[in-house]
């Protein structure tokens, strides 16, 4: 009677093992994907916002996607979207601020493909303007800085590279000029480039805004009015009388 107790638990543990296995193989299936190529641009805004547009086409399937950059930048990350690259009404949940797998020094975010894998989708991250500064004895002279590269958990076969700064004269930097690319572009890439570039006198306001405040008001007439208030502040030597804004069409 031992002896077939024994068979009929060791019988047990082993399709535990075979299920559990079977579990591991298919999770590692449903997280199995090569990076086919990446376009990477940096774009300076007119109020000194930087856009960083990581374009990613990837082969194979994931529940998640990690990327990010330098740990630095972290405090300067305003808010990050992402969408799939063919269809920009059909988004994904980022999750900021998280770790870059076991490595430390970088600022993550966690992309959620719990809904289906994309195979090309972009990821966009807006920092605040304090990543720009303005040359005191120059003010048509500014400095950004910058990732050159995203930080991503494997290689990716072919990043293509591109710093946009409409109006702006290129100076020098880390970098040869504003396009550039990597062919197997390493996982974890860990760099800070800057450039140094000229912007004719009051094409760029760097600005903050600190609050915003909306209040919207309806009368017995049924007529709306709505009325914005911000509190701005001004981060470079020149000043300004006006500022460029638009409202989305109803």
């Amino acid at each position: 009677m031992k002896k077939t107790a024994a068979i009929i638990i060791f019988a047990f543990a082993m399709i535990i093992l075979g299920l559990a296995s079977s579990n591991l193989i298919s999770a590692r299936a449903d997280s199995s994907y090569s990076i086919q190529s990446v376009n990477h641009t940096v774009e300076v805004l007119y109020n000194g916002y930087v856009a960083i547009n990581d374009t990613i086409a990837i082969s194979g399937q994931t529940d998640s996607f990690l990327l990010g950059f330098p740990h630095a930048f972290g405090p300067n990350v305003i808010t990050a979207i992402a969408y799939n690259a063919n269809d920009t009404s059909d988004t994904f949940p980022v999750t900021l601020n998280v770790p870059l797998q076991d490595r430390v020094g970088f600022y993550g975010a966690k992309v959620d493909f719990s809904t289906g894998t994309p195979q090309v989708f972009s990821v966009v991250f807006v920092l605040s303007s304090s990543v720009i500064q303005q040359n005191p004895t120059n003010a048509s002279e500014f400095g950004l800085i910058f990732p050159a590269f995203p930080s991503l958990t494997e290689t990716a076969s072919v990043c293509n590279c591109s710093v946009i700064i409409p109006g702006a004269t290129y100076e020098n930097g880390t970098i040869s000029s504003l396009t550039y690319s990597a062919v197997n572009l390493n996982a974890f890439t860990y760099n800070t480039s800057n450039v140094i570039f000229l912007e004719p006198a009051g094409n760029m306001q760097i600005i903050e805004i600190k609050q915003f405040t909306r209040q919207v008001n309806m009368n017995p007439f049924g007529q709306i009015s709505v009325s914005d208030t911000y509190s701005i502040f001004n981060n470079v030597t020149s000043f300004f009388d006006s500022l460029n804004g638009c409202r989305r069409a109803s």
